[in-house]
């Protein structure tokens, strides 16, 4: 007779056994410890990282699943928000490729990302 476990029913019990087999100071040095990483900034690395936390990475992740499919909903289904979201875009392009002040702001922009990627390489 072969036994076999789930690889999640392992972790959870190893998990609890490990947790059960410690003290309660140590259990609530071990919570407090977790909770403490979970809303500590890192360090930020470079001009790119944003610096938040696990949690607030999580918080944004999910608030970001939400909008995707609340606009995925409105973009099959009422007409008026895409035809709103169209114009959106068309004034967008006019504004970026049209002559003028923000065009060659844009232009400048991506020119220093560009320049930024190739100095950081």
């Amino acid at each position: 007779m072969e036994l076999k476990i789930a690889p999640e029913a392992m972790e959870t019990m190893v998990t609890k056994a490990m947790f059960d087999g410690m003290t309660q100071e140590h259990r609530d040095e071990l919570v407090s410890s977790a909770i403490k990483q979970l809303l500590e900034k890192p360090v930020k690395k470079s001009a790119w990282e944003a610096g938040k936390s696990p949690l607030q990475e999580a918080f944004d992740n999910a608030v970001g699943i939400v909008a995707r499919k609340i606009s995925y909903e409105r973009l099959q289904n009422d007409p008026e928000f895409i035809a709103k979201v169209e114009q959106l875009f068309a004034d967008i392009v006019k504004k970026m490729f049209g002559e003028g002040e923000a065009r060659d702001k844009f232009i400048d922009k991506i020119a220093e990302a560009a320049l930024s990627a190739i100095y950081r390489s």
